[in-house]
């Protein structure tokens, strides 16, 4: 069976982590399964379009090295065709599925057709999920979405049911509408919602960002064997199958391995060196990727990063400042952690 799909069936509740564009490149994957790593790994969104013009640095979009077989590749477009055409390729690579996105609200994702407008037509939708069936074999084909353009739950079962006649693994839910912003709480309530309409498995996203934020949306269940109790949450969680985790693991690429953790008896506490993250990143980042990408790609992470920090937001502003020389900010975030030291080490 593929191992996605055993183990989301398997009651484990595996751990993903989520696709981010300029974020959750190889290099940063790489950095998060050093700290222990989630179970599954999604690619940045990756244009189909692009994917089979042949683009310049496009590989570098659907480069998995040694994490391929946990490895999911997200395509995004708008065009059937080309997305079936960018999925064929991507099978002649290894990895572990194919996901499609159709939940991205962002205003040059939408301009395009792309995303959460697939969630206009559940039919197209369906269509578009039953064409990859015959070409995703073997690999785990799933698709991310939200709760719809409004919060409308007859539109929303119908989409979701459509996914699943079309023949869709697995669905990831990130619980907002188009017009909520990354700022505003999911209401994970349709998560429960979306378990009760389809048979197939449920990926919860959104929010959580440390253990009480997890444990809240895991409730009793967490993941098999933890022994992890929820606080403030629905009985048992919100029934999720696995949890998929993007900006809270950007910030604390240890994030999985706390959480895995959890309800684990005499767990020792554990350090991290800030300083020798952030390097580590860089080093990571030159060896797998352009260094065309280095300066955007860093100014994003210590977007997330510099959250560690007592005063990150003003740390962040002045690395910012530094325009697209990735060594300039890469100091300034140095120096500050030179200046103090006691924030350098964090115990998790």
């Amino acid at each position: 069976m593929i191992s996605v799909l055993s183990d989301l069936n398997s009651g484990k509740k595996p751990f993903f982590l989520a696709p981010l564009a300029e974020l959750t490149h190889l290099p940063f994957r790489m950095l998060v399964d050093e700290f222990g790593g989630c179970d599954y790994f999604f690619t940045e969104m990756i244009s189909a379009g692009a994917l089979t013009a042949n683009t310049p640095y496009e590989s570098f979009y659907s480069e998995a090295g040694k994490l391929a077989d946990r490895t999911v590749f997200q395509l995004a477009g708008s065009d059937p065709d080309a997305i079936c055409a960018a999925a064929e390729r991507l099978m002649r690579l290894p990895g572990a599925g194919i996901d499609i996105n159709m939940g991205c609200s962002a205003y040059t994702i939408v301009r395009k057709g792309w995303g959460i407008c697939w969630m206009e037509d559940p039919r197209r939708a369906g269509s578009l999920i039953a064409a990859l069936r015959p070409i995703v074999k073997g690999r785990s084909l799933s698709v991310k979405m939200r709760i719809g353009w409004t919060a409308d739950e007859g539109a929303f079962r119908e989409f979701a049911s459509a996914l699943e006649e079309g023949g869709v693994d697995f669905i990831t839910l990130n619980p907002q509408t188009k017009k909520d912003n990354r700022n505003r709480t999911g209401d994970w309530r349709w998560v429960t919602l979306l378990k009760e309409t389809v048979s197939v498995p449920v990926v919860g996203n959104g929010n959580i960002t440390d253990a009480e934020s997890f444990l809240f949306r895991a409730g009793g269940g967490a993941r098999s064997g933890s022994g992890a109790t929820g606080s403030g949450g629905a009985a048992g969680g919100f029934g999720a199958d696995g949890y998929m985790i993007g900006r809270g693991a950007v910030a604390r690429p240890w994030l999985f391995r706390q959480l895995s953790k959890l309800g684990t008896e005499h767990a020792e506490p554990e350090t991290v060196d800030l300083y020798a993250v952030l390097m580590r990143f860089r080093e990571l980042f030159c060896l797998y990727q352009p260094p065309e990408f280095l300066s955007s790609r860093l100014s994003r992470f210590l977007f997330y990063f510099c959250g560690n920090l007592r005063f990150g937001s003003r740390v962040f502003s002045e690395a910012r400042n530094c325009g697209r020389n990735a060594d300039a900010m890469t100091e300034t975030v140095t120096a500050y952690l030179e200046r103090h030291p006691e924030e350098r080490f964090l115990r998790i």
